[in-house]
């Protein structure tokens, strides 16, 4: 009897490391990028003609991070074990049948479910949910035998903090740009190259030999040399990977009569900025007169600077007569230029077709930094992406807290009544 309790308490904690791990990946990867999940958004609404919830995009991508984060937290620590299996079950009863729904009709290639972190089909997608349904539906079951590290009077700490958590990091990526780039155009990235095909330097010679009419295939250096019952067949070469595709794809840059200069723009020696708006009519206004001092810079050293946009050549105007601006525009796919960067509008730095980095208007150059030439200057050099170090720095940032109340729950607890009785 006891062996058996003790192999259902091993079990229930397993699940719950299983669930509250993958929810909280979720949702951290969803709060990283808030501006992909709200794109994602305004895809489903398109699909199921919801477009009046546009304008509410951004807010539902934020909400939907920070409850999966939140659930994903409660279910890990055992927070609230009666409300917590509860509000999982209904979330899985709601998104298992309709990530069914996107299995079988596929109006969306990708769900989104893990942002641009971890690209699943939407298969792939469905029976993970239907694994996570089965995982919170026997959490449910054996809810009262949950077990919490924490007090009963300390849980709500834990809780609150994951939620407030996943909001900080949600503002960061709207006000800043996301602290991890799991896109393509990443800083150091040279677009021409990545844009190629990668050869196909992974083929492998092979040799079929037949025994008693069975055919295997053999290397140079393990084929039946002395073997005199193993019959030639022939050599041919294999491939050890089914398909080979660009890192990136569909990006092409055309001027106002449609003539695609990619390569021009790739391959200008020297520093390139690209201004980028999806939507100029979207564009934050805070940002013009740092976009303006950034030109004149531009044109002061003489280096490169475009505009890139979808928009027609009466909005360019417009923007023109608004902003002064001077600089050619030339044009893009809308999805690309939301991939490229997801402020709008946002700056990259090139350089020799490399990016060197990416700015939102809300950390653009100020004056004093646009003084000496990028190649004397630190905005020349090229911003390096440490995802792994974001990574462990923003685990170190949520465990710690949790952590800390766990080892000093007494006194916190007495610090709260303290608190409540002034």
């Amino acid at each position: 009897m006891e062996k058996k309790i003790c192999v259902n308490n091993i079990l229930i904690t397993t699940c719950q490391i299983i669930f509250g791990l993958t929810f909280l990946f979720s949702g951290f990867v969803k709060a990283v990028d808030p501006m992909g999940s709200t794109f994602k958004f305004i895809d489903y609404f398109r699909v199921f003609d919801l477009t009046f919830l546009n304008g509410s995009a951004q807010f539902f991508a934020v909400v939907l991070a920070a409850l999966e984060f939140t659930l994903g937290a409660s279910i890990l620590f055992g927070c609230y074990k009666r409300i917590a299996p509860i509000a999982g079950v209904l979330f899985m009863a709601f998104f298992t049948p309709f990530t069914l729904y996107l299995a079988i009709k596929n109006p969306v290639s990708d769900c989104g479910c893990f942002g641009d972190a971890l690209v699943i089909t939407n298969w792939q997608t469905f029976w993970k949910n239907v694994f996570l349904l089965i995982i919170i539906v026997f959490l449910f079951l054996n809810r009262k035998k949950i077990r919490s590290p924490f007090l009963v009077s300390t849980r709500w700490f834990a809780v609150f903090y994951a939620f407030v958590f996943s909001i900080v990091i949600s503002l960061i990526g709207l006000y800043y740009l996301p602290i991890i780039d799991f896109r393509p155009f990443k800083n150091g990235v040279n677009i021409e190259q990545d844009m190629a095909i990668p050869s196909n330097n992974d083929k492998e010679y092979v040799l079929v030999y037949e025994k008693n009419g069975a055919k295997k295939n053999f290397t140079l250096e393990n084929y039946p040399a002395n073997d005199s019952t193993w019959v030639f067949v022939e050599s041919k070469e294999i491939s050890k990977t089914q398909k080979s595709e660009p890192k990136i794809s569909n990006f092409i840059l055309s001027n106002e009569n449609g003539e695609d200069i990619t390569s021009e723009i790739l391959n200008k020696a020297g520093y390139t900025f690209l201004l980028i708006s999806p939507d100029l009519n979207e564009a934050n206004e805070n940002a013009v007169n740092k976009i303006s001092l950034l030109y004149d810079y531009a044109l002061a050293h003489d280096y490169n600077f475009y505009g890139l946009t979808v928009n027609d050549q009466q909005i360019i105007k417009d923007w023109r007569e608004s902003t002064g601006a001077e600089y050619e525009f030339i044009y893009s796919d809308a999805t690309i230029l939301e991939t490229i960067t997801r402020a709008n509008p946002g700056i990259v730095l090139l350089k020799d077709g490399i990016i060197l980095w990416k700015k939102g208007p809300n950390n653009l150059p100020l004056e004093d930094e646009l003084e000496a030439p990028l190649n004397e200057n630190e905005l020349g050099e090229i911003v390096k992406n440490h995802p792994l170090k974001t990574i462990l720095l923003s685990i170190l940032l949520f465990f710690t807290p949790i952590l800390l109340l766990l080892l000093f729950e007494k006194g916190f607890v007495k610090l709260v009544e303290k608190i409540r009785k002034k």
